[in-house]
């Protein structure tokens, strides 16, 4: 028996998709410049609630403190989640992916 379908509205959310590679070798070749742009975009929005959906183990070092390295300390909260746990339901009003 399967269950109705269940209605999903995203309309409190702002997506950020950057038209970059983004995969495993694109951190391995491209890392810094990629760990830049993510930040930058933080740094747009500082007042904003992130949610940074990621590779798990995207890089050689830990993505998330690369990250809050290059991010003010007063910045909103920033949330990191890699891709496996996607499915799980989030109420964060600004994604980059």
């Amino acid at each position: 028996m399967m269950l109705p379908s269940a209605t999903k509205d995203y309309s409190n959310h702002t997506i950020h998709v950057w038209d970059h590679a983004g995969g495993k070798s694109a951190f391995d070749n491209n890392g810094d410049s990629l760990l830049a742009g993510i930040a930058n975009a933080i740094r747009s929005k500082p007042h904003e609630e992130w949610l940074i959906v990621h590779h798990k183990n995207a890089m050689k070092q830990d993505l998330e403190s690369a990250v809050r390295r290059l991010i003010p300390e007063n910045t909103a909260p920033v949330h990191f989640i890699h891709w496996v746990s996607t499915t799980r339901r989030t109420n964060m009003p600004t994604c980059l992916m």
